[in-house]
């Protein structure tokens, strides 16, 4: 749990360099949502065939883990925008 919460600090000033190097307003709702459901890239491709749910969850009898990641990794956009249009002010 404290290395996943660790990859998410770390992306999240990955965002905030990604931001700057392309002339993107940190406080973009569709930046921060961007970047965070394509972090859901990382956990298709190695952790599911880590799992055995093979590439993208392929193995898996339902879609149930591929939503999972993708919401979760949303909700983790949604709070890189809220800190940095409400905690950054």
């Amino acid at each position: 749990m404290a290395g996943h919460y660790a990859i998410g600090i770390v992306l999240a000033i990955a965002y905030d360099y990604g931001c700057w190097w392309l002339g993107l307003s940190l406080r973009s709702f569709l930046a921060a949502t961007g970047f965070s459901t394509s972090t859901v890239v990382f956990p298709l491709f190695v952790v599911y065939p880590a799992l055995g749910f093979g590439c993208c969850g392929s193995r898996s009898s339902d879609l149930k883990p591929l939503q999972t990641s993708f919401l979760s990794h949303f909700f983790y956009g949604i709070g890189l925008w809220w800190g940095t249009t409400v905690v950054m002010k």
